[in-house]
């Protein structure tokens, strides 16, 4: 089925994602895989809202494309956390969320069509993949809620989505490509 221009088609929920989630970490357990990277802090002022995501070095995989691919998508989840007291149909909310899906999609094609030559193990990619494709899922499914006002979502449990779409991403599974470069 062909997607029209601007759409993205997504595959269905894949059975196994937990199990798959396991054998990718499992996998790593005899590799040199980075530590958690802090992606984000608490906002020590109470009442202030979310602090900025920072794309540090502790956030980068060494390899340039994907670096710049993973500060754009930053860039946008900052756009959503400084408009923290707009509404959940705000313009900037409607604007990210409708790039978002496109930066996504394209970031996720990039990295899947590098992981063969980065030599990850094939239950590494499954479950790689696998998550690419929940995240691609969450995604529509936030959009079809808010569109057809199927669920009633707080602007903070859309930011949490996003922020885990983008850094909680990175740090569980983007990181450990670091460790490839170096082999």
């Amino acid at each position: 089925m062909a997607a029209a221009p601007g759409r993205i088609l997504v595959a269905p929920r894949r059975a196994g994602f937990a199990a798959q989630q396991s054998a990718y970490d499992e996998a790593f357990k005899t590799r040199n895989a980075p530590p958690s990277a802090p992606c984000d802090s608490m906002n020590p002022h109470p009442g202030a809202g979310p602090s900025p995501v920072i794309f540090d070095p502790s956030l980068r995989i060494g390899l340039p494309e994907i670096d710049r691919q993973h500060s754009e998508l930053i860039d946008e989840l900052n756009r959503l956390i400084a408009d923290a007291h707009g509404s959940v149909s705000s313009e900037t909310l409607v604007d990210v969320l409708s790039s978002l899906g496109r930066e996504l999609a394209e970031h996720f094609r990039f990295e899947e069509s590098l992981f063969g030559r980065l030599g990850m193990h094939h239950e590494e990619v499954d479950a790689h993949v696998a998550a690419h494709e929940e995240i691609l899922s969450q995604y529509v499914e936030l959009n079809l809620d808010l569109m057809n006002k199927l669920r009633r979502l707080s602007r903070a449990e859309i930011l949490s989505m996003v922020r885990q779409w983008v850094t909680g991403h990175i740090v569980s599974y983007d990181l450990r490509m670091r460790g490839l470069l170096a082999n």
